[in-house]
């Protein structure tokens, strides 16, 4: 099976629209691959779709975090990594 960390920007495209980034869940949620994510990449997950922008309620986005998580390997980084200066953030992505 396919393992695979997906950056933010994908995953929450892959909420709030049915592009390609979609398909690459869909394929999270059919068993197709296995998603590995982190309690770092998590938060900001939430962080990003609780913004007004998105007109998402409080109950609706820890719906959608709860799925996540259900369809996740949760796996906590031993090790910190400066990779990418330009956004640190991303980071996590590598660690």
């Amino acid at each position: 099976m396919i393992r695979a960390v997906i950056d933010t920007n994908v995953l929450i495209s892959a909420f709030i629209t049915y592009g390609k980034s979609r398909k690459v869940l869909d394929r999270v949620f059919t068993g197709k691959v296995r998603l590995l994510t982190s309690p770092a990449i998590l938060l900001e997950f939430e962080e990003v779709l609780s913004r007004e922008k998105f007109g998402l309620t409080r109950a609706q986005v820890q719906r959608i975090v709860s799925l996540l998580i259900r369809s996740s390997e949760v796996i906590e980084s031993k090790t910190k990594i400066s990779l990418i200066t330009e956004d640190r953030d991303d980071n996590k992505i590598w660690e």
